[in-house]
């Protein structure tokens, strides 16, 4: 750290050093459930004021650091090699028998039916409303597959929730979460909260993030849920660190034993992936020295993604896209005939504002 003082920012550095005290080498295993003072760190950024993603650059900063406005236990709080090994760890410990099922949305990314897959698990569709004004989840949607997976047998165990959402963008009201957080409750079933694209809202001047756990408390529920979030996405992009987190609320401590002997197995997390978790919570603020860099970097409204277009392409279940003219042919290998392209088979792209 020495040799950097005149290459990296100051408060880089002092980061570095704060964190090496902590953590001491990065090359040996730490704490199964991850290295407590991150997850302490992770906690503050959960807990503290809510602050929307409305506004200007400011406005991300202050979400970044400041979340629900409610108490987050660093106990309650697992680091993971990215949010999905947290959900394979969970799907592990919902899926208790071959009747075991787990409601997924329709569209979603295909991380949730192979993780069922891998264990056996049953996948229980509910389908998504495209509205016009987005995608969203329609809560009698969810109930008529619950109702539906009683008749044919099947425990269902949990509801899975991607919000905001992949593939479809949709980004979900307060009276939407609202309403399914009681229907789990009605149907004394785990609420999972995909979470990991919050940084990834595009018209945050009509759209606002709020997490399942702000609402959860609002509510006063005593639904359990489990929250996922990961620096693959977001402001921080860093997929290949693997690194992520899940916090358990309203969930009894018998449980939570079990999930971190579980994890134990495994021995620890990257630990370079818990220090991108760290940086996650904790971005550079106004007054460091780095904070001018970062900003550049992220533009200066905040956006994540400020190379790419204002408007975001998706791919969705409903219109056929047509191939350009220009495209080349699909090709096979050693002089074989290739497969069929797979623009043909390309579902709908839609400009989500």
């Amino acid at each position: 750290m020495e040799l950097g003082k005149d290459i990296f920012p100051k408060d880089a550095i002092a980061r570095a050093k704060e964190l090496y005290n902590e953590i001491g080498s990065i090359g040996a295993y730490s704490h199964s459930q991850g290295i407590a003072y991150i997850r302490k760190q992770v906690a503050n950024f959960i807990k503290g004021m809510h602050t929307t993603w409305r506004g200007r650059f400011a406005c991300l900063t202050c979400f970044a650091t400041e979340r629900d406005g409610y108490p987050s236990d660093f106990n309650h709080i697992f680091l993971s090699a990215g949010a999905s090994a947290g959900v394979d760890l969970l799907v592990d410990v919902l899926i208790s028998s071959p009747n075991s099922g787990i409601l997924i949305p329709i569209p979603q990314y295909p991380l949730y039916t192979a993780t069922l897959a891998r264990h056996n698990g049953i996948p229980i569709p509910y389908y998504l409303d495209e509205t016009s004004h987005g995608w969203t989840t329609n809560v009698d949607e969810v109930e008529r597959a619950i109702q539906k997976a009683l008749s044919e047998n099947i425990e269902t165990k949990a509801l899975v929730i991607i919000n905001p959402g992949n593939p479809t963008g949709g980004v979900l009201t307060l009276d939407e979460q609202k309403a399914l957080v009681k229907l789990c409750g009605k149907y004394n079933i785990v609420l999972i909260a995909d979470e990991v694209y919050q940084a990834n809202i595009h018209t945050r001047d009509t759209h606002t993030f709020t997490s399942f756990k702000k609402v959860v408390r609002m509510l006063d529920s005593h639904v359990p849920l489990v929250s996922f979030h990961s620096i693959s996405k977001g402001v921080t992009g860093e997929c290949g660190r693997r690194g992520g987190y899940f916090e358990v609320a309203n969930v009894l401590d018998e449980t939570i034993a079990l999930l971190y002997k579980m994890v134990s197995v495994s021995l620890c997390m990257p630990v370079s992936g818990q220090i991108g978790v760290d940086c996650m919570v904790r971005p550079p603020k106004p007054g460091d020295e780095s904070y001018a860099l970062w900003k550049q970097a992220y533009g200066d409204d905040g956006h994540p993604t400020r190379r790419a277009p204002r408007y975001v392409l998706r791919t969705f279940p409903r219109r056929v896209v047509p191939l350009p003219q220009a495209a080349p042919p699909a090709r096979g290998s050693q002089g074989r005939p290739g497969r069929r392209t797979h623009a043909g088979r390309v579902l709908c792209a839609r400009v989500v504002g």
